[in-house]
């Protein structure tokens, strides 16, 4: 192989294997996070293709050359690795992250994409704390940001495209009502009908129980199952659990705007900004659990 070849070569090796850093400080996100994993997979695709590229274009005496892009590339493989920093927690630790998931859900909030890796780590005191918490990372940037990262799912683009005009109306209402359609229409359509046996589907509540069921499974069958997902499973199952809570003959108001309350024209309360913001999140919390559960 002539000179300037290997050159060539060696040049579009080294492009493949930029390695994707991790920030210095702890405010990096859960989907940065895995932004960082999609990144790494790119990368380790991306040599694979420069490496079957070379190996083609040379012939079998360049053996010294193949040793070269081959060290090249397991030198970009083990900077790689090293920078990944995967997380071990003892059971009494996880236990502690699983109750503080909960909590968060309980009041509504589910994982925020734009806020610190270990924002839930801790949970809030009380509904006011966890408000005053959250709601530094859902400011207009932020969710404007959590819309443009809705386009990137296979969703009802249309339905999505109304509920963002009704929140950015201040149309807090028909925004909500939007939301709870479009949760549990990715629930509905996550039960099959062969493993139904003859019975209705469910919904609400009841149909998130099916699909916390299905990574609690998961997790309970494999020892590698990731314990960020089932963390996010978890808490998005609360938060669904709380806004699709029963409604109790309508008798007392719930603290926040319950789907059954709101669709049945019992809500006596305005529906908030903060309402819609946080069935953003579980919308998007969701189709995150749905699309993972897909892989499995």
């Amino acid at each position: 192989m002539e000179s300037q070849d290997k050159e060539n070569l060696n040049e579009e090796l080294e492009q493949s294997i930029i390695v994707p850093t991790p920030g210095d400080d702890d405010t990096s996100s859960f989907d940065d996070t895995v932004e960082m994993v999609s990144s790494l997979s790119s990368a380790f695709s991306n040599l694979g293709n420069a490496l079957a590229k070379s190996l083609s274009a040379i012939c079998a005496e360049n053996l010294s050359f193949i040793r070269e892009s081959s060290k090249a590339m397991l030198e970009g493989l083990r900077q790689i690795l090293s920078q990944v920093a995967l997380p071990h927690y003892s059971e009494v630790q996880k236990q502690a992250l699983i109750t503080s998931y909960i909590e968060w859900g309980k009041y509504g909030w589910s994982m925020i994409p734009t806020s610190t890796f270990d924002f839930m780590d801790t949970p809030p005191c009380d509904r006011e704390s966890a408000n005053k918490q959250a709601m530094t990372f859902c400011k207009k940037a932020d969710m404007e940001k959590l819309f443009d990262m809705f386009q990137e799912r296979h969703i009802n683009k249309a339905d999505l495209e109304e509920a963002i005009i009704c929140f950015h109306q201040r149309l807090y209402k028909s925004c909500a009502l939007l939301l709870f359609s479009m949760i549990d229409a990715k629930l509905i359509r996550l039960q099959r009908k062969q493993d139904l046996n003859g019975k209705m589907r469910n919904t609400g509540k009841r149909a998130a129980k099916d699909m916390y069921d299905k990574v609690e499974a998961l997790a309970n069958k494999d020892p590698s199952f990731p314990f960020a997902w089932y963390l996010r499973a978890i808490n998005v199952y609360e938060c669904i659990c709380t806004y699709f809570a029963y409604g109790g003959d309508f008798r007392k108001q719930p603290d926040i705007g319950n789907r059954n309350f709101i669709d049945h024209g019992m809500y006596t309360k305005r529906v908030r900004k903060r309402d819609c913001i946080q069935l953003f999140l579980i919308y998007y919390n969701l189709l995150c659990t749905l699309e993972f559960l897909e892989t499995k």
